[in-house]
C-alpha cells in the first residue's frame, strides 16, 4: 500500500472514530435527560401516594428502587465510555445533563461505596472548577448522613411534624463557614432552611 492510500485510510478511520465518539456523546446526554426526567416522575408519584394515601404506594415504591437500579448501571455505562464523571462543558454535556447524573448518585443510598468514589471525584473536579459545588456538597452531606455522621453542609431536610426540617448535622458556626468556604449561599443557616421551607434547631 501506498502512503497516499495509507494516508486517506487513517483518514478515514479517523474520521469514523470521531464519528461513532460523537454519536456516542449525544446517547450519553439523551440517556441523562430521560434518566432524570423518569426519576422526577417516579418520585413524584410516590410523593402524590404518601399526600393522598391512595393504593397505589407500594407499586409506586418499587418502580422508584427499579429505575434507581437501572439508572446506576445506565450512569456507570456512561461514565466508563467516557473515561470519568460527565463534566459540564465536554463533549455535550451541559449542566442539565451535569445535574441528572449527579442526581442519579444522590438517589443511589443502597450503593454508599459508590456515593462515596464519585463524592471523591467530585471533590477533585470542584477544586478544578470543572463540577458544581453545591451538587458535591450536598452528595458529601448525603454520604456523611448515609454513614450516620452529621451532615456539614447543611443541604439535607427530611419530613417532619412541622414539614421540612434540616437534617442535624455539625454546630451552626461551623456549618456556615463550611458553606462560605464553598462559595455556596446562605451561610445563616435559618435564612438557607426557610429558602427550602424547612426550619432549623
Amino acid at each position: 500500500m501506498g502512503v497516499v492510500m495509507r494516508a486517506l485510510l487513517a483518514l478515514g478511520l479517523a474520521a469514523v472514530a470521531g464519528l461513532a465518539s460523537a454519536q456516542g456523546a449525544a446517547r450519553n446526554y439523551t440517556d441523562l435527560i430521560a434518566m432524570k426526567m423518569c426519576d422526577m416522575e417516579a418520585r413524584t408519584a410516590v410523593l402524590r401516594s404518601l399526600e393522598t394515601g391512595d393504593q397505589y404506594l407500594e407499586h409506586n415504591l418499587a418502580q422508584m428502587e427499579y429505575f434507581d437500579g437501572m439508572h446506576q448501571m445506565m450512569l456507570k455505562e456512561i461514565i466508563r465510555e467516557r473515561g470519568g464523571w460527565p463534566v459540564e462543558g465536554q463533549k455535550m454535556i451541559d449542566r442539565e445533563a451535569a445535574c441528572a447524573a449527579w442526581m442519579v448518585v444522590m438517589h443511589a443510598d443502597n450503593n454508599m461505596q459508590w456515593q462515596c468514589d464519585v463524592m471523591l471525584a467530585m471533590r477533585t473536579l470542584v477544586r478544578q472548577g470543572k463540577a458544581n459545588a453545591y451538587e458535591y456538597a450536598a452528595l458529601y452531606d448525603r454520604v456523611q448522613i448515609n454513614m450516620g455522621k452529621p451532615q456539614l453542609y447543611g443541604t439535607q431536610f427530611k419530613a417532619s411534624s412541622n414539614g421540612l426540617a434540616m437534617i442535624p448535622g455539625v454546630s451552626a458556626s461551623r456549618m456556615a463557614a463550611a458553606r462560605a468556604s464553598m462559595g455556596l449561599s446562605g451561610a445563616d443557616l435559618k435564612g438557607h432552611a426557610r429558602k427550602f421551607g424547612a426550619w432549623y434547631h
